[in-house]
């Protein structure tokens, strides 16, 4: 501020010096007063008028002397004074964007801990072309090798962030840049790195005096009405900005409008509603309508970014002179941006390793915001020691069920539908078995909690309708076909993850039997069939035929943690039969289990003390078939015991009087016997 007013006052003429202490002493500048003849008179060096006017106008002493320049018409010294100002508040206003946009915080960071922007931002493969919906699609459903192709090529055209406003082959300069990309993509971080690049003096240093950050989804919650002005100043670092001096020069000001899409404004507002004047209260979106028609600030740039759903709306109220498309990340650019987040080589190149041995999961990491996930729960693992490829599964399950956050949406392309996924499901065999698993489990409320306060991350539960139509409609019932009988009961296992009893009895209310024939089920299918028992309120029958108990599962290892932590450890235990889950789903009271077939299941005498025990609590139990299993005499006294337990209130008990008979113990187990019947 002193060498400020000390140049403008040494440019005055002695004439000029004794009009200026005449303004200060006979005129009052904001009521802030006048200044003494006797303080004046003894500021005879210039020197001394400058503290002179400091003391009295305090901060707002240059103010004051371009007011009263003004006032004295000497118009070049005033012009002077006025560059001076705008180029001194540049040079902090410039500080003060490179403060704020150096450390940004991450979504998972504790309070207080942020990154640096500069350190962490990896280049994005940016275009400087306006994409077809269907080219975009045919790119999105490219994967592996093919998606890996098409991102190379594209980098090889990339444009830069200084490049944007360059002449194009005509030589005309576009005013208004439309950046579009999908949310995640990096539409926000890269605006933001503009801001601190300009600050640092990388980009648009000599084409832009100025450039203001607007943020769309701030407009929605702040005030309803204000002048540009206002959303100059919010920018500032404080209120003294010399605005006059900013607006003098338009072509000099740069405006990114970041999330177009998020406004919830119509933008259909009439010619004579629209503002030039800068000073002119009017609502927001008048204001911000009368800046993209070029009516406020004609001479003035934008860059407006905005998800690709929203440019038919944003051609709507402005005419736009260039398209850009931010389309995520190289693989190159994948692989420095894993060394950026890790911090050393080791555990960047382990943790990009896997990765990319998951087709799937490394084409999905082109997203950002995918990519910094799968970096989250990574090194999490590697800290913890422990890396599991059912860890893949998980990554691509947050991708379809993650929820926007303040900063951004999680849609991370047009193709996140769950739907798309669920009908590949039915049609691929079993290879997206786990990813649909998990699908279900992510969406338990206490895992959606846990992941919350673990990862930072908020998962929506908004496709669960999708994956209730999805089981709801089918018949849950199976026939003697291995790859039919596999496909359904993985739906069972899909239900049993969300472990969410609203939600099962919801989706299993209209069956009321379970069919399964000459099938090898593991500890996690007993597991999963003893959960229906107990969960559904309408299953009257269990046919389990030809069924073999207890068959090692080569892929248990890779089931979930949601399924895992209810009974496994339970049902392992030695003294357990095979069966041991299914009888205790059997002892619950408000089950209406009526027929229950273990036809030729190779049930051992610890199955019999099982079902005995069950057999004493059950009270809704009316068929019982154990045909074709040789129960030896330690299993008919096991189970004669439950039958004759004064609770019992069985009958019609094929199978099992007649093995009765064979060993010679039918007067042990006086039990009557008579046809098996039909319930319902």
């Amino acid at each position: 501020m002193d060498e400020l007013l000390l140049n403008a006052l040494e440019n005055l003429s002695e004439e000029d010096l004794k009009k200026l202490k005449l303004k200060l002493c006979y005129t009052d500048y904001e009521g802030k007063g006048t200044i003494s003849k006797n303080q004046l008179d003894k500021a005879a060096h210039v020197t001394d008028l400058v503290q002179l006017l400091i003391e009295f106008y305090s901060e707002d002493a240059v103010d004051a002397t371009l007011y009263f320049f003004d006032k004295m018409c000497v118009r070049d010294s005033a012009a002077r004074l006025r560059k001076a100002i705008e180029k001194d508040y540049r040079v902090k206003y410039k500080e003060h964007i490179k403060k704020q946009y150096q450390l940004i915080k991450e979504r998972n960071s504790r309070r207080g801990e942020n990154v640096n922007l500069s350190k962490i931002y990896t280049k994005l493969t940016i275009i400087s072309k306006l994409r077809c919906k269907k080219e975009r699609e045919h790119e999105i459903m490219a994967s592996g090798w093919k998606h890996a192709k098409i991102m190379t090529e594209r980098a090889r055209s990339s444009v830069t962030m200084n490049s944007l406003f360059d002449s194009d082959e005509n030589g005309q300069t576009p005013q208004i840049v439309v950046l579009q990309g999908a949310a995640g993509i990096g539409k926000t971080m890269t605006a933001k790195k503009i801001m601190l690049d300009w600050a640092s003096g990388d980009v648009y240093e000599n084409r832009f005096a100025y450039i203001f950050y607007i943020n769309c989804r701030e407009i929605n919650y702040g005030s309803k009405s204000g002048t540009v002005i206002d959303l100059i100043t919010k920018n500032c670092p404080d209120r003294n900005v010399p605005i006059k001096e900013i607006l003098f020069n338009q072509e000099k000001l740069l405006f990114i409008i970041d999330g177009f899409d998020e406004l919830r404004f119509s933008f259909d507002q009439k010619e004579d509603s629209l503002g030039t004047d800068p000073r002119k209260e009017m609502p927001v979106e008048d204001t911000l309508s009368s800046l993209f028609r070029k009516k406020l600030l004609p001479k003035s740039y934008l860059i407006i970014t905005t998800r690709p759903t929203a440019l038919e709306k944003l051609q709507q109220c402005m005419a736009c002179s260039r398209y850009a498309e931010i389309l995520g990340f190289s693989e190159d650019d994948r692989k420095e941006y894993f060394h950026k987040f890790f911090g050393n080589n080791i555990d960047a190149t382990k943790a990009f390793d896997f990765v990319k041995q998951n087709e799937m999961l490394f084409t999905m990491c082109f997203v950002p915001i995918v990519c910094w996930i799968t970096c989250t729960v990574m090194k999490q693992q590697l800290e913890a020691g422990f890396i599991h490829l059912s860890f893949q599964e998980f990554f691509a399950d947050l991708f379809y069920v993650l929820e926007e956050d303040e900063q951004m949406k999680y849609t991370v392309t047009p193709n996140r539908d769950a739907k798309l996924l669920l009908e590949n499901y039915g049609k691929s065999g079993n290879y997206l078995m786990l990813t649909v698993r998990f699908l279900f489990g992510l969406l338990n409320e206490e895992i959606m909690k846990d992941i919350e306060k673990k990862i930072g991350l908020k998962i929506s539960p908004k496709i669960k309708p999708d994956l209730l139509k999805w089981v709801k409609p089918k018949k849950l019932s199976f026939s003697s076909l291995h790859d039919e009988l596999t496909y359904k009961l993985e739906e069972f296992h899909c239900l049993y993850e969300i472990q969410e009893e609203s939600f099962v009895k919801s989706a299993l209310d209209h069956f009321t039997e379970i069919d399964i024939y000459n099938y090898p089920l593991t500890q996690m299918d007993q597991m999963v069939i003893s959960f229906f028992v107990k969960s559904c309120p309408t299953l009257k029958s269990l046919w389990l035929s030809v069924c073999k108990f207890g068959v090692e599962d080569k892929n248990e290892e890779l089931t979930p943690p949601p399924a895992k932590r209810l009974c496994l450890q339970e049902q392992a235990e030695p003294n357990n039969s095979p069966v041991y889950l299914l009888c205790q789903a059997l002892k619950d009271p408000n089950r209406k289990l009526k027929i229950l077939k273990l036809e030729k299941c190779n049930l051992t005498v610890a199955c019999y003390r099982d079902l005995s025990s069950a057999l004493s609590i059950n009270q809704t139990l009316r068929e019982l078939d154990l045909s074709y299993n040789d129960q030896g005499n330690r299993g008919v006294q096991d189970l004669c015991k439950g039958l004759k337990h004064p609770n019992c209130k069985h009958s019609g008990w094929r199978g099992v009087v007649s093995q009765l008979v064979v060993v010679g113990l039918s007067a042990t187990c006086s039990v009557p016997t008579r046809p098996s019947q039909n319930w319902s």
